[in-house]
This record gives structure tokens, C-alpha cells and sequence, in this order.
């Protein structure tokens, strides 16, 4: 029966794609065919490739997304109800799958009675995302075929997860800080994230104050910012605040590192592990962090197909960042977005390389920044040449006085 279910269910998302993609944004052939691919894939993956346990989250987000439908569906209580203690929240889930749960919810889909179910929900939510781009004219052939064949973005907009939906609230929130420059609605944008991922809420927020301080370009703000770095590097644990800090990352990166070992704690006796500590170890550490987290895993660690594939989609990611960091700004308002694109992807690396020990982890953490990052870095690139070349088309029409 469940099958049949996800027979309606797809023959939904096909018509809702067709419509979005063909009649709607008309995009060409070879684009189209990339959608539906993803639609494909969905069923390729779960009771498949892998059984839908391999990722855990996935059944909690189906069990309690079911639990809402039912009550909504079922018995049409009243919102008073439905959000009452006594209600769905009785569950006993956190509010980071509660919320994605309801919002999995109220969706327009007909039917939510698998793990596919959810991956459907999550496509929708992808094509949501390319076609808000689109519209919004966040658009060239780089951006639409980066987003469309990035593997992780299809890897995870195509399981029962929270990631897509992550994803979608970053591309909103940086299309209004970015693009708009309207920052309170970036910010409302933003909120879901310190429920949803509050670690990526956390580094949004630490990269806009970081590029407020750098913005105008003055080299005496670059010389304190790095002043001030390296007397926190230096003499941080004699500040109480923060070493409290710097205690709480080590205790919680050996924690990470255990539990990524399934806590076994004879093997963590022998295991070469490095200290969060002052000095010049954190400056190495730091580094290596953010260049580890890029890379993770390299070809020489992986394990299985899975993680092979993934070591060169950062190979490949690495010099695409690489090439379009290659590229020069004209304009002062494109180079101050692009700094500010530069502060997140440096200080997203860098935290999460400094906690996660997982490659599977690291994949989920790190492909919703690097598709924010490279999607609006490639359209400002884009911006740049058109700005330039309009501002010298005026200079060279303007008469000589």
C-alpha cells in the first residue's frame, strides 16, 4: 500500500516540476532533464542503494512528520491544540526535528507514509530554491549547472533529512543580506536556522560581524582584527572567558572524536590526539582544520564508493573555489560582497573542521555553505562585468569638457 502512495506522490512532484520548469521558467532541454533526474534518484537511494537506518534522522523526521499529518488530517484540532503540550510536542522530539517536521507537515504533497516521502518534500523544497534563483534573476548556465549537478546537493535533497531545507533558508537569508541589502528580513530569514542548525545560525551571524568590522577596507581594521586574533591564540588562557572557550571546544572535539568511535575509550587511549591549546599549535591546528574540512575525505581514507565519490567532488569543488578566487572584482560594491562570501566560507571550514571527524558528518555540514557560497559568488562575478561594463560604456559617451 505504501507503494501505491508513493506512486501518487510522484506522479504530484512530476507534474508540479513540468510545470515549474517547462511552462513557467521554460528552461532548455538538458536542464530539464537534470530535474528530473533528481526525481529518479530518490528511489535510488532508500531500500536500495542503502537501507534508510544508514542515516538515522531519516525515521525520526518520518515518524513525527506522520504524527502531524494524522493529527491534521485525522482529527482537524485547533491550532491552540496542535501546538499544545499535550498536542504533537508530546512526542518528545527536540524543536531541530520538531520544526522541519512541520514544516514537512504542511506540505502540498498528498501522501507521507515513507522515508521517500519525506525525500519528495525535500526535492520540492529544491526545486523551490532553483526556481526562487531564477526569478530573482540569480541566474547563468555556471549557476544553474552548479546547482543542478553538485553530488551532495543530490545526494541529500534526495533523503529524509533536514539539510535541503538548511540550505533553502541560507539561500534566502543571503539573497536579502547580499543582494537586497535588507538586513532585518535576512535576519527574520535567518531564525529558523538557530532551531533548525544552530551552529550555522551562529556563523552567519559571526561572518556578517566580522565583514562590518573588515568592509571599508582599511588596513588598520585587517591589522587589528589580527592583532587582536593573536593575542586570543597567545594569551587567551589567561583570560577567563576564554579559556572557558577553549575548554568547552576541546571537551567537546575529544566527545565528537569518541562518539565518532563508538565510544570506545581503549581505543582513544592510543589515539594521536591533538589538544586544543595556546600557541602555535592552535595556528596549525586552525589551519589544518579548514583546509582538512575542505578536503575530507582525501582519496588515500576512503572506505567506499560513497566516500571515493566525495573526495573527488572536493577535489573538484577545491578548484573550482580556486579558480573563481582567480577571478578580480572592478567594482568596490561587488568586492565588498565577495569579502563578506570569503569571511563565511573560511570561518564554516574552519569551526566545523575543528569538531567533526565524521566524513559523512563533515559532507552534511559542509555542502549547504559551499552552495550558498559558490552560487552567489559566481552571480557576482557576473554582476561585476555587467557594472563595469555599463559604468565605462557612461565614461566613454561622457563628452571631454
Amino acid at each position: 500500500m505504501t507503494f501505491l502512495y508513493d506512486i501518487v506522490n510522484l506522479e504530484f512532484i512530476v507534474i508540479v516540476s513540468f510545470v515549474a520548469v517547462s511552462v513557467y521558467l521554460r528552461l532548455e532541454p538538458l536542464k530539464v532533464a537534470l530535474i528530473f533526474m533528481h526525481i529518479i534518484v530518490i528511489f535510488l537511494l532508500n531500500d536500495v542503494l542503502f537501507e534508510p537506518s544508514y542515516w538515522g534522522d531519516q525515521n525520526r523526521y518520518l515518524s513525527v512528520t506522520k504524527s502531524i499529518r494524522n493529527v491534521i488530517v485525522g482529527t482537524l484540532l485547533s491550532i491552540d491544540e496542535l501546538i499544545s503540550p499535550e498536542g504533537i510536542f508530546s512526542v518528545g522530539d527536540a524543536l531541530r526535528v520538531l520544526l522541519p517536521s512541520y514544516i514537512f507537515a504542511f506540505s502540498p504533497i498528498p501522501f507521507i507514509n515513507s522515508v521517500q516521502s519525506i525525500a519528495m518534500i525535500n526535492f520540492l523544497l529544491y526545486l523551490l530554491s532553483f526556481f526562487y534563483l531564477k526569478k530573482k534573476r540569480i541566474s547563468s548556465n555556471s549557476v544553474d549547472f552548479f546547482f543542478l549537478l553538485y553530488p551532495s546537493f543530490l545526494l541529500y535533497s534526495s533523503l529524509a533529512l533536514r539539510e535541503t531545507l538548511t540550505t533553502l533558508f541560507m539561500i534566502l537569508s543571503l539573497y536579502f543580506l547580499i543582494v537586497e541589502e535588507k538586513k532585518l528580513t535576512a535576519f527574520i530569514l535567518m531564525l529558523p536556522l538557530a532551531i533548525i542548525k544552530i551552529q550555522n545560525f551562529l556563523i552567519l551571524i559571526l561572518a556578517y560581524v566580522v565583514h562590518s568590522f573588515l568592509r571599508n577596507g582599511s588596513i588598520q581594521r585587517y591589522l587589528i582584527l589580527i592583532g587582536v586574533g593573536l593575542l586570543v591564540i597567545f594569551l587567551g588562557d589567561h583570560v577567563p572567558l576564554i579559556n572557558f572557550f577553549f575548554e568547552k571546544i576541546d571537551y567537546y572535539r575529544y566527545n565528537l572524536i569518541a562518539e565518532n568511535f563508538g565510544y570506545n575509550w581503549d581505543f582513544m587511549s592510543d589515539y594521536n590526539y591533538q589538544p586544543f591549546t595556546v600557541g602555535f599549535p592552535m595556528i596549525l591546528l586552525v589551519l589544518k582544520s579548514f583546509v582538512y574540512m575542505l578536503f575530507k575525505p582525501f582519496p588515500w581514507e576512503a572506505t567506499n564508493l560513497v566516500q571515493l565519490i566525495q573526495s573527488v567532488e572536493n577535489i573538484v569543488i577545491a578548484g573550482l573555489i580556486l579558480w573563481i578566487l582567480g577571478k578580480r572584482a572592478k567594482t568596490s560594491v561587488i568586492k565588498k560582497k565577495l569579502l563578506f562570501l570569503n569571511i563565511l566560507l573560511i570561518l564554516s571550514m574552519t569551526i566545523y573542521g575543528l569538531v567533526t571527524f565524521n566524513f559523512g558528518t563533515a559532507a552534511r555540514f559542509r555542502f549547504p555553505f559551499i552552495v550558498v557560497y559558490l552560487v552567489f559568488y559566481l552571480y557576482l562575478l557576473k554582476s561585476d562585468k555587467i557594472i563595469s561594463r555599463q559604468f565605462f560604456r557612461g565614461y566613454s559617451s561622457t563628452p571631454a569638457i
